[in-house]
């Protein structure tokens, strides 16, 4: 059984975890400052294939990370990796004419794979639902 010492010593770790590397991560090595979204792929080594399509289920994964981050937490860099990826999300991946998020988008924005698949559809109301809850945003 764990202690109540233990828990809080697991929570603080847990949580430096977090805020000092894989949220700082997201923000500093896959952050497309070009065309304003997400980068196709980062290898292990840290090199950007901008080539790779884009996924509508990794953004909203990531969307609803951040916004859950600042809820949370309440850092603004968190707020402004969310507000980011929420542009991207509703700009780039959603279909003006029927609604719904593209399974995938180039770098530019513009579909490779037009299909809607549930499994992206669902993602994106994780995340949009995430977004309501740290913004208020309808």
């Amino acid at each position: 059984m764990v202690s109540p010492v233990e828990k809080a010593d697991l929570r603080r770790q847990f949580e430096d975890e977090l805020t000092r590397n894989i949220l700082p991560f997201w923000v500093t090595h896959v952050v497309d400052e070009a065309e304003g979204g997400l980068h196709g792929a980062v290898t292990n080594d840290l090199r950007v294939d901008d080539d790779v399509p884009r996924s509508s289920v990794l953004c909203a994964r990531v969307l609803w990370t951040f916004a859950a981050a600042y809820r949370r937490l309440g850092d603004p860099a968190y707020l402004a990796m969310a507000e980011r990826v929420h542009d991207v999300l509703t700009r780039a991946f959603w279909d003006p004419k029927h609604g719904g998020l593209y399974w995938q988008v180039d770098r530019e924005g513009r579909p490779v794979a037009d299909r809607k698949h549930h499994y992206a559809q669902a993602f994106g109301v994780y995340g949009l639902s995430e977004f309501h809850r740290a913004t208020g945003d309808p």
